[in-house]
């Protein structure tokens, strides 16, 4: 009574259909009737909303001990999102990459977005102190940008997309007896793993691979420095009946922990014991404090062009990449007074996302919008993750 929804069957098309009673949405699943295959049976079919308008098709393979693997969803409006698997090795059966695709004229299916998915395999010429076979590693976002859709939009190979986002992830391997495999270890965001491949004297993602966490990758820098996130596990059993501030207590000296909350004794051993985030890039790059003056980040923080007065006592603007749209991640920093001259390129692209910023900022009187801030008659706030010092946060 209640589950407010209705079961039936519809022996005639085969199959079940689940109506919702107050949203009106109808999923449609196949039955088990003997003329579908075992892992096609009780599989969804199709998902539509209370007035039949939008539907959405799901589409599978069927393999025998593994059941039925989904392919396709299709939505009523020429939506398209594919499914790929990986087809043989020690990662078979694991996502590849997922394609989202829009129909033209109502005709044929195009890809405007990729994300690909890159798994351990020995062998490959990964680094061990990536992770172990079947750890996720490397995760690759791939968008059309104008240029794309204009001039590609027929061609689909990874080489097609303008626009790339690639994040790393890092797993223990033979730590603590092999007690620590496959457990996360660190993580590059995009913006840090552009960085590794941008420094001098350059990286692929093959090679940034292939490096272990001290490997150099510029100068001075290694690998573990490009890295946003850390974290750190117990290798033995911690004593929450006797923690002392320094431990990570938040009370008295000889805090016990267990009596205070009345939970059983858990051995830590092998769980989370800290993690370590960075802003921005880490390392020797460098971390911002948001609202100190913009004059002393020179360097590889800001490796584009500067726009105006960016002394200590001036206020004006440096975007993050020399390629604003490609990098897809606006400047941290929006201020006033622009004293220099914008290249078309760039004004164009600042246009464009300068109002939504604005409008978000909490500066006062909006109605001014792009207009005022591109001449400098006001200020934009800043929109976006905060900066400052690295932080550690300990695991109770």
């Amino acid at each position: 009574d209640d589950f407010h929804a209705t079961l039936a069957q519809d022996s005639t098309n085969k199959i079940f259909t689940l109506k919702y009673t107050h949203t009106g949405e109808t999923l449609t699943y196949y039955n088990f009737d003997g003329s579908y295959g075992d892992p096609q049976k009780g599989l969804l079919k199709e998902r539509t909303d209370r007035y039949d308008n939008e539907k959405i098709t799901y589409g599978y393979t069927y393999t025998a001990g593994v059941g039925g693997r989904l392919t396709t969803a299709t939505t009523s409006q020429g939506w398209r999102i594919s499914y790929h698997y990986v087809g043989s090795g020690v990662n078979a059966g694991r996502i590849d990459y997922i394609d989202v695709e829009k129909q033209i004229d109502q005709q044929t299916y195009h890809v405007l977005k990729r994300v690909r998915y890159t798994y351990y395999e020995s062998g490959q010429g990964y680094s061990t102190d990536v992770g172990s076979d079947g750890d996720l590693i490397m995760v690759k976002v791939l968008e059309r940008s104008t240029k794309d859709i204009d001039d590609r939009i027929g061609n689909s190979s990874d080489s097609d997309f303008e626009i790339e986002r690639i994040t790393m992830y890092r797993y223990h391997h033979d730590a603590i007896d092999d007690k620590l495999d496959h457990q996360l270890k660190m993580v590059l965001s995009p913006e840090s793993v552009r960085q590794a491949m941008t420094d001098p004297p350059g990286k692929t993602t093959a090679q940034l691979l292939a490096l272990d966490d001290d490997g150099t990758v510029s100068g001075s820098k290694t690998l573990e420095d490009y890295a946003n996130v850390t974290y750190t596990y117990y290798d033995s059993d911690f004593d929450t009946t006797d923690v002392d501030e320094s431990e990570g207590g938040v009370g008295d000296d000889d805090e016990d922990l267990q009596d205070k909350y009345g939970t059983a004794i858990l051995d830590e051993t092998y769980f989370v014991k800290s993690q370590t985030i960075r802003k921005d890039y880490g390392g020797d790059l460098g971390t911002r404090d948001i609202g100190a003056p913009l004059g002393g980040a020179a360097g590889p923080m800001f490796p584009a062009e500067s726009i105006g007065d960016t002394t200590a006592s001036g206020r004006g603007v440096r975007l993050d990449s020399p390629v604003c749209p490609a990098d897809g991640a606006l400047a941290r920093v929006l201020t006033n007074d622009f004293q220099g001259a914008l290249s078309p390129a760039r004004a164009e692209w600042l246009t464009m996302i300068a109002e939504p910023l604005y409008r978000l900022a909490d500066t006062g009187d909006r109605a001014e919008g792009t207009a005022g801030i591109l001449d400098g008659t006001r200020e934009a706030g800043f929109v976006g993750e905060s900066g400052g010092a690295s932080e550690t946060r300990g695991a109770d």
